[in-house]
């Protein structure tokens, strides 16, 4: 991703890292044990990027995050988010989420009531296409039943 830069940040939960290029912000990682883990899951996750210092508009989504890591109330709405390439659909359960107040939360049904979709719940809940059955009517009844 060319013109894509990160930087590693601490936090009360550790050490979180932020991706960011000229639209936007376009990705963020939780901590995953150690600064070092967590930068070798950037670079899996978003390739050759360039570790740099941040402009101002990223130091401040920043320091919003920790705030927020820390237990204060920051939404984070100011935060501009780089969604090219996110399908339209993502798009708009990110805009809901985005709405969620600082300690608040919202299930996965609400979220689909809101997106007014059915089958929204299994399409927001990460990896739910890899936990979900086959559906048994996809399987011939012979193979189901061992023939």
């Amino acid at each position: 991703m060319t013109g894509q830069h990160f930087v590693i940040f601490d936090s009360a939960i550790g050490p979180c890292g932020i991706v960011w290029g000229e639209r936007g912000i376009s990705g963020v990682q939780l901590p995953m044990g150690s600064e070092e883990k967590t930068r070798k899951r950037i670079h899996q996750r978003n390739g050759e990027v360039t570790e740099a210092p941040p402009p101002a508009e990223v130091q401040r989504a920043i320091d919003g995050m920790i705030e927020l890591l820390a237990g204060k109330a920051n939404d984070l709405s100011d935060v501009t988010l780089d969604l090219d390439g996110v399908p339209e659909f993502n798009r708009g359960v990110y805009d809901i989420a985005r709405k969620i107040p600082p300690g608040k939360t919202m299930t996965y049904g609400d979220i689909a009531k809101k997106a007014r979709r059915r089958r929204v719940v299994a399409r927001c809940r990460p990896g739910a296409r890899a936990q979900s059955l086959p559906d048994r009517g996809a399987v011939p009844p012979r193979a189901r039943r061992g023939r």
